[in-house]
């Protein structure tokens, strides 16, 4: 990094300093900082997104997802007044985050898989999921905020998946049941290495869909189908909810979950055959889109759950609870 321009205006004021280091721009990271960024403002704490740069710039650039982030050079950020929270951090930013850290801020820890955050100091660390409690067990369990977009219902598809195409998430499950007349559309962006070991040979001619960047596109996808499918499974990691997840629910879709995601969390917020239907393979999966389709009874009753679901990451609620853990 380099160091700070000394012309350039540093954040005051008692706002809140959200910073995003990472350089994802599309999946859970950023999707979260949109719905924690209406949290913070629905309890009045003013944030404001900061990215990491080489310098500060004066004003802040479109960063996607309906949001605008300010570029500032690290010594410039590790100055700002108020308080700070760090939304994501990826292994690139880990010595950023540990100088903020190092200077009050707290910090989001959304998985395991996180392992370049895992000497930070507990106390300031904040997760997303009741289960990273067995990794950080000092740390404060927070669930993800989620404004709802209240997409309108109009069925273009059987069922739809929307992800990253990558180990993490069994893409090649969701092909196969394809191939058993499941009839999935799959959205997202591809890890290339993903598709050249898993995928290549066996479907040679598997394009995933083009993934809007923008606000509420997820849920507004979702309520184009007649069922959602996502077979995310994260080692050491479960039970609790994902964005996709929460857009399903928003939409009034029914959802269908890795059996993977829910072994081990009985008492976890996904529920088979309430909030959502799991399912462990290929046929199963085609099964229950299938049952998701065809049986009225069973899809009322899993999206009438969802909803219900969906109350508990409400962003004034979520917004309470980061100013609790902050001792703001």
């Amino acid at each position: 990094m380099s160091s700070r321009t000394e012309s350039a205006p540093v954040l005051k004021g008692p706002g809140m300093t959200i910073a995003y280091l990472a350089k994802a721009k599309y999946g859970g990271w950023p999707t979260f900082l949109r719905h924690l960024h209406v949290a913070m403002t629905e309890v009045g704490m003013g944030p404001a997104i900061r990215v990491v740069g080489a310098r500060t710039a004066g004003l802040p650039h479109e960063f996607g997802h309906g949001l605008r982030a300010r570029r500032m050079a690290l010594p410039d950020l590790c100055r700002a007044t108020g308080p700070v929270l760090i939304a994501a951090a990826d292994k690139d930013h880990a010595d950023a985050a540990r100088q903020l850290v190092e200077r009050g801020a707290y910090i989001v820890v959304h998985d395991p898989a996180e392992k370049h955050l895992a000497g930070f100091p507990q106390d300031r660390m904040i997760v997303i999921r009741e289960s990273m409690l067995r990794h950080a067990p000092k740390a404060t369990f927070i669930r993800h905020p989620y404004r709802r977009d209240n997409p309108g219902r109009r069925s273009m598809y059987e069922a739809v998946a929307h992800s990253r195409i990558d180990f993490d998430k069994y893409t090649h499950l969701i092909l196969a049941a394809n191939d058993l007349g499941a009839n999935i559309r799959i959205f997202g962006a591809a890890n290339t290495r993903y598709i050249f070991l898993k995928i290549a040979s066996r479907w040679p001619d598997f394009k995933p869909e083009r993934f809007p960047m923008e606000a509420g596109a997820g849920a507004a996808l979702c309520a184009s189908a007649e069922v959602v499918v996502d077979m995310s499974a994260i080692a050491n990691d479960g039970g609790g909810t994902q964005y996709s997840f929460l857009e399903a629910w928003d939409a009034g879709t029914p959802l269908v979950i890795n059996a993977k995601w829910t072994a081990g969390y009985p008492d976890g917020d996904m529920q088979h055959g309430k909030n959502c239907l799991v399912a462990a393979d290929e046929t199963q999966i085609a099964a229950a889109v299938k049952l998701l389709r065809e049986d009225k009874f069973l899809r009322a009753l899993v999206v009438a759950e969802g909803r219900n679901s969906l109350l508990r990451h409400e962003p004034r609620t979520i917004g309470l609870q980061y100013k609790q853990a902050m001792r703001l």
